[in-house]
């Protein structure tokens, strides 16, 4: 696993750097998310798993609710969860009052290690449990922690679910584990640890766009078409021959305008695919973006003043301007501008924040970000992405089979016509 694989910048500082403008994030993820770079996606999941650990380990507290019971002589009698001789009012704030215990009780077993899913329910659950029964007030949560056994159990902590819809609120552990190391967070850690957490969704949302694929591969004759060009270029006539198979038989005949159809839609996109796809110069046109020229590189990086800073890796063959499209030159720009100009005790709004992050070990390599960046545009591509590369004479035979597709279907169109 390689830290800091997306442009130099681990979880930690993906999130500082892009505060508040997620949808950017996404949308380089997206560009990354290629054949060829799926390795640093892979890698920058990993770290958000870790990033997603250390922020789940906070305390979960229930909402302070004002305490009817405490009116009441631990020996009170509560008979279907009422007290008799209060009103509703009463009771219902008493109901209430339950349904925090029993939080507590999950809360407690959760962090034991013990997961429970909170009933969405609550009140109807609390109620169920208590229907039938005269208890002392004092044995009430004893009685709540035995209904919490009688749950299935969860392979992981429901809380996060649960906190929005029951009011549960969250403060950092005084311990934290990053890795093997545990950590004592002070009150400035505590503040920091916080803060990842409000950007739990973010972080979510960063695993699931790693986790999933580069787009789907299209498929043309009923197979995937990087599977398709991969075989022998025979193997296409025999798909056409297969589609027409179904209409060789008398009975079978009024099909033949069907199979003209499909076998025309299929050979278009296979000769779409050729063109998006396979690495050739003859299927150029249709490929990548036009790249950049020197004018467009001279106009982009004077605009944003890191022309010294390309135009050093240039000169080191660390950095070619004509490997890239405009858009993606601009993004990558972009990303320059945010490690270079990134200020963590600002973004962090924390007082001696990169002090306290460095104790810690939050950012650890990030201190080097310019430095990690010059790397990782030595090592990213983004030209020829989800390209397959086919030798002149395989594309020749291909060539050739869907001319004489081609022919086949101009000859059988005006008869497909009359039937």
């Amino acid at each position: 696993m390689q830290l800091g694989g997306f442009w130099g910048m681990t979880a930690p500082m993906m999130l500082m750097a892009f505060d508040g403008q997620w949808e950017e994030l996404y949308k380089w993820l997206g560009v990354l998310n290629t054949a060829n770079n799926r390795r640093i996606l892979d890698d920058t999941s990993l770290e958000f798993y870790a990033l997603r650990l250390a922020v789940s380990s906070g305390v979960y507290t229930v909402s302070d609710v004002d305490s009817v019971s405490s009116e009441l002589s631990p020996f009170t009698i509560v008979t279907d969860g009422c007290i008799n001789g209060k009103d509703d009012f009463f009771n219902q704030r008493l109901l209430v009052e339950f349904c925090n215990d029993f939080l507590k009780c999950v809360i407690s077993a959760d962090s034991r290690g013990r997961f429970y899913s909170v009933p969405e329910d609550l009140p109807g659950f609390v109620k169920g449990v208590l229907a039938g029964k005269s208890i002392k007030l004092n044995e009430i949560p004893k009685v709540l922690r035995r209904a919490l056994k009688t749950l299935p159990e969860a392979a992981a902590s429901t809380l996060g679910k649960a906190a929005s819809k029951f009011h549960l609120s969250i403060k950092a552990p005084d311990v934290c584990c990053i890795g093997k190391e545990q950590f004592v967070l002070s009150d400035g850690a505590k503040k920091i640890w916080k803060w990842f957490y409000d950007r739990s969704d973010v972080i979510d949302r960063v695993i699931d766009i790693c986790a999933s694929r580069a787009v789907a591969e299209e498929m043309t004759f009923g197979v995937a078409f990087f599977d398709m060009v991969k075989r022998k270029p025979l193997s296409l006539k025999y798909k056409v021959i297969e589609i027409f198979d179904r209409a060789k038989e008398r009975q079978t005949a009024h099909l033949v305008p069907k199979c003209i159809s499909e076998c025309a839609t299929e050979l278009e996109k296979y000769r779409k695919c050729l063109d998006k796809y396979v690495d050739n110069p003859r299927y150029s046109a249709g490929g990548e973006k036009s790249l950049m020229t020197f004018e467009d590189y001279q106009e982009l990086s004077g605009r944003a003043g890191c022309s010294y800073f390309f135009n050093g890796l240039k000169k080191e063959g660390r950095f070619c301007y004509w490997h890239y499209t405009k858009e993606h030159f601009q993004m990558l720009v972009d990303v320059w501008e945010r490690v270079s100009k990134l200020e963590p005790d600002k973004v962090l709004s924390c007082r001696n924040a990169s002090q306290v992050a460095e104790e810690t070990g939050i950012f650890g390599i990030n201190y080097y970000g310019i430095e990690l960046l010059e790397d990782a545009i030595s090592s990213i591509s983004l030209t020829n992405k989800n390209k397959i590369k086919k030798d002149d004479e395989d594309l020749d035979v291909i060539e050739r089979i869907l001319d004489d597709v081609q022919a086949l279907l101009d000859t059988l169109m005006p008869v497909g016509e009359l039937l």
